[in-house]
């Protein structure tokens, strides 16, 4: 065998070894990240978006308020009260849950409780607006569903209206 043909089968075993080698180290770079994406850490995970529990009384609430002298917009945050029944009711004459006729831009426009018997409740708010002063009294009946919707027959008895009727219905936003 010629010199020259030596040096080409050489070649030709050192490419092939190359090849193998290089088929190797591909293998290996795709099996170190296949494992490496497989990681079970629940660290990794997206953590789930909280549901709204509709069956707890206590959360944020929008709606709307109808009437005789016109519709609104309102809102309310609810709040575990002293007694099991019984809740705090923040009022706002706005669907953002801020004030829409107090000085300080801030505190509720009517604060008070609600009660809650079975799917029945009630609730009785002090009107506080001091822009301009309009002390009044809501108060009303209704039902609170599965569906986290509140829905009231309200008596309005403030500067603006006098023992007038009123419907509010509102709907759970999401739980405090």
């Amino acid at each position: 065998m010629s010199e020259y043909h030596k040096n080409e089968i050489k070649f030709d075993h050192l490419s092939i070894n190359q090849i193998h080698l290089k088929r190797l180290v591909l293998f290996l770079t795709i099996c170190i990240t296949l494992l490496s994406c497989s990681n079970d850490s629940s660290d990794d995970e997206i953590p789930d978006v909280e549901e709204v529990d509709l069956t707890i009384v206590e959360g944020r609430y929008k709606g709307a308020w109808k009437w005789e002298l016109g519709d609104g917009l309102i809102s309310m945050i609810i709040t575990q009260g002293e007694a099991a029944n019984r809740y705090n009711v923040e009022y706002f004459e706005s669907n953002n849950y801020l004030p829409r006729r107090r000085s300080d831009g801030v505190s509720p426009d009517a604060r008070g409780e609600l009660i809650v018997d079975g799917m029945n409740v009630s609730i009785d708010l002090d009107h506080l607006v001091d822009d301009p002063p309009c002390p009044g009294k809501f108060t009303g009946t209704g039902t609170f569903n599965e569906n986290g919707e509140l829905a009231f027959t309200m008596n309005i008895d403030d500067c603006f209206a006098e023992n007038e009727p009123a419907t509010w219905e509102l709907e759970k936003q999401e739980n405090l």
